[in-house]
């Protein structure tokens, strides 16, 4: 009994040590990507008048993205796609809203069926596998009326930290397709959670200290690290519900700031010099821009001087 027990606690050590034993959590991880219509390939806008607005898991409220075309129906394949990157790997659930219709009385023309099964479906793709549901698809000039299917994309696994969602269609029966992400959920482990959760702000803290390095304003310097403070204590304690998205756009704008008084060595000074064919240096002179601020000329070093 001594030696079975002995062996145990060894193997269950051994399993910790690799990792086996790794705390893994399941979390929403939707307020981490962005809505906007720009990161789908395909979407050619959002959706106005003609589409209700959807609400995401996390709260946001927004249109849905769309493609349309008034002169065929003829594609098939991708309609759209999104990668989604930056993810701690482990285990995903996707939710999407997705429509599809045919849009009579225009110029083109269609067989479809008024809620056909087979036409289009979401999908969620990794190196994996693929996950897919098929929607309704509608004889329709808005979605007013039928709303936005929602699709539900389980058991989604992923090794390379990306995730590619999208719709697809099987059938050349649709002129005009919206979709939006609803929602992501994750079952990670919550060390890499965290990492790939507050990988962005890290890197932006990180960017500051290279501008911060290029800095002598001493008050400058103290203003900037004041003002990320907050982020720096934030990204020292982690949480998984902290507003990651919002505090690198605080850093980003701190750094702006900073940025007036960093020095940039090597700089092309030739459009500011009045007077170049001087050969004494200390007879150069440097213009400034109207109103005073702008760039100004170190004579003993010709450092070009970001501040004001």
């Amino acid at each position: 009994m001594g030696k079975l027990k002995l062996l145990l606690v060894s193997l269950l050590s051994m399993l910790a040590w690799n990792g086996a034993l790794a705390e893994n959590i399941e979390t929403d991880v939707t307020a981490q990507f962005p809505l906007d219509w720009q990161g789908w390939t395909g979407a050619t806008g959002f959706v106005g008048w003609a589409a209700p607005q959807v609400k995401t898991n996390d709260g946001r409220t927004t249109a849905a993205c769309e493609q349309y075309n008034e002169a065929t129906i003829a594609q098939t394949g991708v309609v759209f796609s999104r990668k989604l990157t930056g993810l701690a790997n482990g285990n995903y659930t996707i939710e999407l809203y997705g429509a599809a219709a045919f849009t009579p009385g225009r110029s083109c023309s269609s067989t479809l069926v008024e809620g056909d099964m087979t036409a289009v479906y979401l999908y969620a793709e990794t190196p994996s596998g693929t996950v897919k549901q098929y929607i309704p698809a509608h004889v329709a000039t808005d979605f007013n009326d039928s709303g936005l299917a929602t699709a539900t994309l389980e058991g989604i696994t992923v090794t390379d930290g990306s995730i590619t969602i999208g719709m697809y269609k099987d059938q050349g029966l649709t002129n005009w397709h919206v979709v939006q992400i609803k929602g992501v959920t994750a079952v990670v482990d919550k060390d890499e959670l965290l990492a790939s959760l507050f990988a962005p702000l890290e890197e932006a803290l990180a960017n500051g200290d290279a501008v911060k390095a290029k800095v002598e304003d001493e008050d400058a310097i103290a203003t900037y690290e004041a003002a990320v403070a907050p982020y720096v204590a934030a990204n020292a304690n982690r949480t998984v519900d902290y507003d990651v998205t919002s505090a690198v756009a605080a850093v980003n704008a701190a750094i702006l700031q900073l940025s007036k008084y960093q020095t940039a060595d090597g700089s092309d000074l030739s459009g500011f010099i009045v007077n170049p064919e001087i050969n004494d240096a200390d007879g150069w002179t440097c213009e400034r821009p109207v109103g005073g601020n702008g760039p100004t000329l170190n004579k003993v070093s010709f450092e070009y001087w970001a501040g004001n």
